[in-house]
């Protein structure tokens, strides 16, 4: 990710996400079967490129549009974690320790290993990126980093397909 980052004739591609398109409202919400960790970290590089550029007001909306439906409480958390602004953090402060010091975060919380692992994403991503000029102008103007969407109905299959796979550890 870094590398496509910072080199401008690099891009990466995610590859496939798998799942399926429904109606919400007046618009559609993919709903993602497999490949929901990749997400996740493109949400989290996303949320910490506005952060870092003090431009999460402006990309608040779109964020908020990411949702986790499987556990409640890591649901909640991403909907506080975008909803509230962070104070700034110098390079050497630990993204996490940052967000579970907040008002807001619930201790409860850190017994969920989605939010176990969003916050030591967060980590990881200040690690790599905090030192990386021009972040957000490549995530949101450039976007050199894509993945492809592969519809489950039409490739015939349904979500009992990628519980078996991950059953077996593929």
């Amino acid at each position: 990710i870094k590398e496509a980052v910072v080199d401008k004739d690099r891009s990466l591609d995610f590859d496939f996400i798998f799942g399926r398109i429904e109606p919400d409202g007046k618009r559609s919400k993919m709903i993602p079967i497999d490949g929901q960790q990749r997400l996740t970290t493109l949400l989290l590089l996303y949320w910490y490129a506005a952060y870092k550029k003090d431009r999460l007001v402006e990309v608040r909306n779109n964020l908020s549009n990411f949702s986790y439906k499987i556990r409640p409480s890591a649901e909640r958390f991403l909907k506080y974690f975008i909803k509230y602004n962070l104070e700034s953090i110098g390079n050497k402060s630990s993204m996490s320790t940052k967000v579970t010091n907040e008002s807001w975060f619930c201790h409860q919380w850190k017994l969920d290993p989605t939010v176990q692992g969003m916050l030591e994403m967060l980590d990881s991503i200040h690690s790599l990126f905090s030192d990386v000029p021009g972040l957000f102008d490549c995530l949101y103007n450039e976007n050199r980093i894509t993945f492809q969407f592969k519809k489950m109905e039409e490739l015939g299959l349904n979500d009992d397909v990628y519980i078996k796979m991950n059953s077996r550890g593929k």
